[in-house]
């Protein structure tokens, strides 16, 4: 049902939409998730590296794959040049 029907039974180019504006959302959210993380005050504070990093690398890959899907051609050209898996 729903949202998998919704795709299996559109057209190529309906489906391809869909999926772009899923991949958006995801990369909105993982944009979010590492920003919102940054944020927490007691992390900044007490220099949790670790924590820093993954916050950064989060944002970081979000905003890539938002590029990616909004068809930047330069990020498109470095993307596919080097992350193959997207």
């Amino acid at each position: 049902g729903g949202w998998c029907a919704c795709i299996r039974d559109a057209d190529h180019e309906r489906a391809v939409s869909i999926l772009r504006w899923a991949n958006l959302l995801n990369a909105g959210l993982v944009i979010f998730a590492g920003v919102f993380s940054l944020v927490g005050i007691a992390d900044l504070a007490m220099l949790r590296v670790a924590s820093i990093a993954v916050s950064v690398y989060l944002a970081c890959f979000g905003t890539l794959l938002c590029c990616f899907e909004i068809r930047l051609s330069f990020v498109e050209k470095i993307v596919r040049r080097r992350f193959g898996f997207m």
